[in-house]
Order: C-alpha cells, then structure tokens, then sequence
C-alpha cells in the first residue's frame, strides 16, 4: 500500500477477463463524445456561459471514460500522476458547471449532481486501478485495513445525509428563490445520491469483511487439521 508510486505491472495489454470492462468504458466514452458532437452540430456552438460549461463538463466526462478504458487496457499507463490529472480536471470542470448553475439558474438540477458524482467515481476508480491507495488504508500487515474504510464511508455517508437534511430543511422552511433555492437544492440532491452511494458501498465492504472471516477460519480448519493427522501418523504404535 502507498499514497502514490507504484511499479505499474508488466505486459503490454490486459488479459482477457478486463474485456468487458474495457468495452463498457469505452462505449461510455465514446457516446459521450457523440453526444457533445450532435449537441453542437444540432444547436450550434453554446450561446450562454451556462451552455459552454455544460459543453465543456460532457467533454470532460468523455475523456474521462476513455481514459479509464485506456489504462485498463494498458498496465504501463497505470500511473497515480496520470489518475490524478485527469480527475481533478473533470471533478473540477463538474465543480464549475455546478458553481455556473447556482449562480445563473436552469433547469435540470440532477444533471449538475449527475456529473459530479460520475467524475468523482470515475476518479476513485481510475485511482485505484493506477494503484493508489492512501496510507492511513493500510492494515499492520501491509493488505488493506477494510475497518478503516469502513469508517470512512460511515463518516461519508452522515456527512452528507446532514448535507441533504440541510437542504431539505432550507426548502421546506424557507422557500428560498434565486442562487440560494438552487445551492439548496443541489445540496439535498447531491447529498441524498452521495449518502446512499456510500452506504452501498459500505455493504459491500462489509461483505468483504465476512467473506476474509470465513476464509480465515476455513485455512485455520485446515491448518489444525492436517497439524492433528501429522501429529497421529508420528505417533508410534502403541
């Protein structure tokens, strides 16, 4: 486990079980693409603040998709650097168009948390395919300590429950128009979706946490048995 370099592994393509993961990024990525294409040739080029960042956050996403799909497909491009670079441009364009829509106001506020959560995942993915893992994950034994991420995630998960009730509450009590309803607004979305993402995510771990237990007892089983029917076949004939 580290926080950043990491020997990418040998070969020059992936084996065959990444293939479909492979295909489903890039098809992601590439009707991403398609999409911000037909959008210009269909509506022209963006005639609002509002629209080119929207234009530019669906680039982003696509690029994003494809580069998944590419350091999946390539084991020497697998590079924390690489992940981190482009993650902070897409979670940071997603952040801008997100600032330009509670400023200016629109309409379709789920897109806005839409390509949020998809740049933030696509980013924690990308990281640890490139084999970034930070180091308070890991366990004394040098694997990951999944008692920490699952801590994490609880914390993660309150966090933004409070940030949905939050905004929830502002809705309800305040009404409120303008930037504020819709900083509101994204806020009970974006920490509804984040939340319950989390907590999935948590379960998960958790299963993992179970499935490493049962394996543990099972090799300790073994262990004691074949430890007990070498101690019998030493033992002289009485």
């Amino acid at each position: 486990m580290s926080d950043g370099n990491v020997t990418p592994p040998d070969g020059l393509w992936a084996p065959r079980w990444l293939l479909p993961p492979i295909a489903v990024f890039t098809a992601y990525g590439i009707a991403r693409i398609f999409a911000v294409v037909w959008g210009i040739v269909r509506d022209g080029p963006p005639s609002s603040l509002l629209t080119g960042t929207d234009l530019v956050s669906d680039a982003a996403a696509a690029v994003q998709g494809v580069a998944v799909a590419v350091v999946l497909a390539v084991p020497r491009l697998r590079r924390p650097p690489l992940a981190w670079i482009v993650g902070l441009v897409a979670v940071g364009v997603a952040i801008a168009g997100a600032t330009v829509w509670v400023l200016l106001g629109a309409s379709d506020p789920p897109r806005r948390v839409r390509q949020l959560l998809l740049a933030l995942a696509l980013t924690i993915l990308m990281l640890i395919i490139c084999g970034f893992w930070p180091r308070w994950t890991a366990g004394t034994t040098g694997g990951i300590d999944l008692a920490r991420v699952r801590r994490a995630l609880n914390a993660w998960a309150w966090a933004a429950g409070a940030s949905a009730v939050v905004g929830g509450l502002v809705i309800v009590t305040a009404d409120p128009a303008g930037a504020v309803g819709r900083l509101a607004v994204l806020c009970l979305q974006l920490g509804g979706y984040s939340s319950f993402l989390a907590i999935l995510t948590t379960l998960v771990v958790i299963g993992e946490q179970r499935r490493l237990i049962r394996d543990e007892g099972s090799r300790e089983l073994y262990q004691h048995l074949t430890d007990h029917h070498r101690q019998r076949r030493d033992e002289p004939d009485r």
